[in-house]
């Protein structure tokens, strides 16, 4: 449980960073700001098979 709890931290800290970033660079040209969505989903993407993943090692132990 404590370990689900952390990694959305985790996730809301890196989604903040990342916000963070891209509110200081208003100047930035368009392409870059695309790249950075792309990383986010794939961050998220990665984070959601390895919630899903802890989950059901989880299930296994817990039998």
């Amino acid at each position: 449980m404590s370990n689900q709890y952390n990694q959305d931290q985790n996730e809301q800290q890196q989604q903040n960073h990342q916000q963070r970033q891209q509110g200081q660079q208003p100047h930035q040209q368009q392409p870059n700001q695309q790249q950075q969505q792309q990383d986010q989903q794939q961050q998220n993407q990665q984070q959601s098979r390895q919630q899903s993943q802890q989950q059901s090692d989880l299930d296994q132990q817990n039998r």
